[in-house]
């Protein structure tokens, strides 16, 4: 839920004047519900569909498992990576935004 790229593209693209829809798939949100509600309000998602373990279309995948979380630190080098992607797309949605196409470019009419 921090402010990676993927989770500032929709704000950027909104604020675009653009509509968008974004699909998205994920094993794990999160590991409670606020941090699952955050993911929910920075994707500006409207549905989900959650299956768990227990669900019987999941549950014969399911095997014997054991849990540990480990907490890792996000690498340097995948901050930069990061701020070079947002440099990336902030340039072309803002032309796109200065000459009111983006809403044209994304479906509207």
């Amino acid at each position: 839920t921090g402010m990676h790229t993927f989770a500032l593209l929709p704000n950027m693209i909104e604020e675009a004047g653009a509509k968008f829809r974004l699909l998205a798939l994920s094993a794990t949100p999160g590991t409670d519900i606020k941090s699952i509600q955050a993911v929910v309000e920075t994707l500006k998602i409207s549905k989900i569909e959650a299956r768990t373990e227990d669900d019987p279309n999941v549950k014969r995948y399911i095997h014997n498992r054991e849990e540990e979380v480990i907490s890792v630190k996000q690498p340097d080098v995948i901050k930069i990576l990061d701020k070079k992607l947002l440099e990336f797309v902030r340039q072309p949605l803002e032309i796109l935004r200065s000459v009111n196409a983006a809403s044209r470019l994304m479906g509207d009419s």
